[in-house]
């Protein structure tokens, strides 16, 4: 899933402006938190 967000954002990177490839990056990385923390919730039950 991580793979094909960064070779989508590899292919719209130069047709995208710069701050919306940040922002992309930014909801991914929060995603990701969010995910581990879910996980871990869920592993300790």
């Amino acid at each position: 899933m991580m793979g094909l967000m960064y070779f989508l954002i590899f292919l719209f990177r130069r047709s995208l402006p710069a701050w919306f490839v940040y922002v992309m990056a930014g909801i991914l990385m929060a995603d990701m938190i969010v995910m581990r923390i879910l996980l871990y919730k869920i592993r300790r039950r």
